[in-house]
């Protein structure tokens, strides 16, 4: 017997969180964007600390 019978995870049902994951990221995506975030080398973070 299971606590919540109603919540029983298939493969059918599996669209439901990946869409969650897939539309979570299109705040971030246009953010970025909108900033101009920039690259590794511009920002200077690849440089090696000696």
């Amino acid at each position: 017997m299971s606590l919540i019978p109603a919540f029983e995870i298939g493969v059918w049902n599996a669209w439901i969180f990946m869409a969650y994951l897939l539309l979570s990221f299109i705040p971030f995506i246009y953010i970025a964007i909108k900033k101009s975030i920039p690259s590794v080398e511009e920002s200077g973070l690849s440089r090696v600390a000696r």
